[in-house]
C-alpha cells in the first residue's frame, strides 16, 4: 500500500512537469526539423501516465473501500466489475485520442514538437 501512495506522489508530481510543458499558452508554429514526433511522443506519455495514476487510484480507493466493509466478498465483487468497466472505457478513449493525434500531428488541436 505504501508502495501505492508514493507511486502515486511521484508520478503526479511527473505529471504536473511534464503536463505544464507539453500544453503550451500560446500557439506558436514551430518548425520541426530533426524529430517531427518528439511532441506526439510526450503528448502520448502525458495521456498513458494520468491513466496510469487514475487505476492506482483506483485500486488505493478498492483496496479501503474493502476493508471499511469488513472484507465484504459482494462488495470487492462489485468494486472490481465497476472499477474495470471505466477503466477499460477511459483506456479506449485514450487510444482513440493518441491514433487521431498520431493521424494528423499538425492539425490545431494536436501538439506538434
Amino acid at each position: 500500500m505504501t508502495f501505492l501512495y508514493l507511486s502515486v506522489r511521484y508520478a503526479g508530481i511527473g505529471y504536473a512537469v511534464c503536463g505544464e510543458r507539453s500544453t503550451p499558452m500560446v500557439s506558436v508554429p514551430v518548425q520541426t526539423t530533426g524529430l517531427p514526433c518528439r511532441g506526439l511522443a510526450m503528448y502520448g506519455a502525458v495521456t498513458c501516465l494520468g491513466e496510469v495514476v487514475d487505476v492506482m487510484l483506483g485500486v488505493i480507493v478498492i483496496i479501503r473501500l474493502n476493508a471499511m466493509y469488513q472484507r465484504s466478498r459482494k462488495m470487492l465483487i462489485f468494486l472490481v466489475v465497476i472499477f474495470l468497466a471505466i477503466t477499460i472505457v477511459d483506456i479506449v478513449i485514450v487510444v482513440i485520442m493518441v491514433v487521431q493525434a498520431s493521424r494528423n500531428p499538425f492539425s490545431p488541436g494536436s501538439i506538434s514538437a
